[in-house]
């Protein structure tokens, strides 16, 4: 479920401007610097706001990428590449581990309560 009240309006529009200067990995933004360029766009928000709204930012098509690390941040995919690469690091390896998970807990709950616990869990 989306809470866009968790963030102001017009900050989805103010975060895509700021974004459009981060073009590339090489060009990423670090998170606290742009969280202070949107203060400084009259937007007085915090990290966990910005993250929401680049989480729905992401969920209307706009290739917004990150990278950990000191020298990470955030940046708009320059090529089809640099999307794949963000995408496997980021999502691919969150939804494997998910997987790994999942697959060890319906084996103990099949264990437990038997084979027909997997119709119910799916």
């Amino acid at each position: 479920m989306s809470d866009y009240s968790s963030y102001p309006a017009g900050l989805e529009t103010a975060v895509l401007c700021v974004l459009a200067c981060h073009q590339g990995r090489q060009r990423a933004i670090g998170r606290g610097h742009l969280v202070k360029r949107l203060n400084i766009l009259g937007y007085n928000v915090h990290e966990r706001a910005m993250r929401e709204c680049i989480k729905q930012l992401r969920r209307q098509g706009h290739l917004i990428c990150a990278m950990p690390g000191v020298n990470g941040g955030y940046y708009l995919a320059e090529t089809l590449a640099e999307f794949q690469e963000f995408d496997r690091a980021e999502f691919g390896a969150k939804i494997a581990d998910m997987n790994e998970t999942r697959q060890a807990l319906l084996r103990a709950a099949r264990m437990q309560f038997g084979e027909a616990v997997q119709m119910e869990l799916i």
